[in-house]
C-alpha cells in the first residue's frame, strides 16, 4: 500500500504497488466491525467469514469517493446509514447536561428509533443475521451504560 501523500514512497512493511495503487489483501476475520484506515481517514467495515469486498476510492478525497461492492457490502452500507441515523437522533447536549430521567427516556427513544430503522433496512436490503445480531447487541450495550 502506498502512502497517499507521496505516491513514490511505500508505507513501511508493505510492498510497492502499481501506479494505480491497486492492492489485494486476504484476512481471516470473525464476524465483527473492523477499521480500515488510510492516513487520517477511516471506515468501519463489518466483516464476517466469506466476505469478499471490492473497495474503490481516491485517498485524497476518501469519504466522497468511497465505493464498495461484493459479498458483505450491504452490511457496510447499512452500518454507514445507522451511524448517520444515530448522529441525527441523539441530543448530545441533553445527554451531557440533562436530568438523569430525561437522559434515560431520550436514550430509550433513540434505541427504539434505531432498532426500528435497522429492522426496516434489514428487510429491504437483506443483511445477514450475524450483522443484525451484532447491531442489536451494540445497541443493548449502549442502553445499559
Amino acid at each position: 500500500m502506498m502512502d497517499p501523500g507521496d505516491p513514490q514512497r511505500p508505507l513501511s512493511g508493505y510492498p510497492r504497488c502499481c501506479r494505480r495503487k491497486i492492492f489485494n489483501d486476504t484476512c481471516s476475520a470473525k464476524s465483527d466491525v473492523y477499521r480500515f484506515k488510510i492516513g487520517q481517514d477511516e471506515k468501519e467495515l463489518f466483516l464476517q467469514p466469506g466476505s469478499r469486498l471490492k473497495m474503490k476510492f481516491d485517498a485524497k478525497n476518501f469519504y466522497e469517493t468511497f465505493e464498495i461492492e461484493g459479498k458483505g457490502a450491504t452490511e457496510i452500507v447499512v452500518l454507514d446509514s445507522l451511524s448517520e441515523q444515530f448522529v441525527r437522533t441523539v441530543d448530545f447536549d441533553l445527554i451531557n447536561e440533562g436530568a438523569p430521567d430525561l437522559v434515560s427516556r431520550h436514550i430509550d427513544s433513540v434505541y427504539d428509533l434505531n432498532i426500528g430503522y435497522l429492522s426496516e433496512l434489514s428487510k429491504r436490503l437483506r443483511v445477514s443475521e450475524a450483522y443484525i445480531d451484532y447491531q442489536k447487541a451494540t445497541w443493548n450495550m449502549i442502553v445499559q451504560v
